[in-house]
């Protein structure tokens, strides 16, 4: 069966920045790869609508790559919340389409934050500021509009906002799938200990696998750039497991 790895980069992340996991699967691993990029307008639209135009690119590729008829297995590489709900959101193109497809095994780097915390999104979505004064007086005007959305969303309408699809779908429903969680408590984007309780919750639950690295000093997925090396092998170790790599570090 032909493997693919979805790299899924986090929100507002660069294409040439999110292309060094791409490469690291694809030259070091022996892994084909396809890339989504998350932007803030995927959260202003249902999540049947996110991914659409990247699905369609997928089926371009998908037919030029491999036997479209064949099942496939995909990996996925998941950064921050975005790129959880980039690939929360493209498994609803790939089941209404009828691609078969397993995932033995997928990776989180610097996710996921609890279901219903919205601190971090005005920090994730006013990154590209550059005047600091400026990304401030609107970090705090989006903090009070998305705390009223998460009460709308969850409390008024009873809906799912993205961060407890991401949680509801890869933590609880996904729990039979092994994960490997890269972090470090020096995150100040997405609250280390969420992700401490995102990993208890897989003990919990019985997931066959969980792995944990901790970076302990890098940035909010700034993993690999501080220790590539190390990130590399954990995640070779980890994917071996599941899969036969081409290549071997």
């Amino acid at each position: 069966m032909p493997t693919v790895v979805f790299v899924c980069g986090w929100l507002g992340g660069k294409p040439r920045a999110v292309a060094k996991y791409a490469a690291m699967y694809h030259e070091t691993l022996g892994l084909d790869t396809f890339t989504l990029l998350s932007t803030p307008s995927d959260y202003i639209q249902p999540a049947s609508r996110v991914h659409a135009a990247s699905f369609r690119d997928f089926q371009t590729w998908l037919a030029n790559h491999h036997d479209t008829t064949t099942r496939l297995v995909i990996i996925p590489h998941l950064m921050s919340n975005g790129g959880c709900y980039s690939w929360s959101c493209f498994q609803n193109h790939l089941d209404r389409a009828g691609i078969a497809f397993d995932v033995p095994c997928l990776i989180l780097d610097s996710a996921l934050s609890a279901p219903r915390d919205s601190s971090n999104g005005p920090i994730a979505f006013t990154a590209a500021i550059k005047n600091r004064v400026v990304q401030h007086i609107c970090a705090a005007i989006l903090t009070v509009l998305m705390t009223v959305a998460v009460f709308l969303l969850s409390d008024v309408f009873g809906m799912e906002g993205p961060l407890e699809y991401n949680y509801n779908r890869l933590i609880l429903r996904d729990a039979a799938i092994p994960k490997l969680f890269l972090y470090s408590r020096g995150d100040s984007v997405v609250n280390p200990n969420h992700i401490q309780d995102a990993i208890a919750k897989a003990n919990e639950l019985k997931t066959p696998v969980v792995q944990v690295v901790d970076f302990e000093t890098s940035k909010h997925v700034a993993h690999l750039t501080l220790a590539p090396e190390r990130y590399k092998q954990s995640v070779h170790a980890f994917v071996g497991q599941f899969v036969k790599l081409k290549s071997s570090l």
